[in-house]
């Protein structure tokens, strides 16, 4: 087996570890993964409580819209309608 090979399957076998699945050709979080989850959900509410902090304070504004941007990008995945 060549180099790439092992660290291909060296890379599955961690994404497997962290609790994602190959499914419907793109890795995907295992629902219901306590782990994946739990991380998660963790800091999207760090965001979330930083981006309520901030909301119209003008020195934030670019903080405050990264902020956005990200919670929106991990409530798009975390929960499809």
């Amino acid at each position: 087996m060549s180099l790439i090979d092992r660290q291909r399957v060296e890379a599955v076998r961690f994404l497997e570890a962290q609790g994602y699945a190959f499914e419907e050709g793109g890795w995907k979080p295992i629902v219901g993964n306590t782990s994946a989850t739990l991380e998660g959900d963790a800091i999207h509410a760090m965001m979330v409580r930083r981006a309520e902090a901030i909301a119209g304070h003008p020195d934030h504004e670019a903080e405050f819209e990264s902020l956005t941007i990200a919670i929106n990008a991990y409530e798009s995945v975390r929960w499809r309608a």
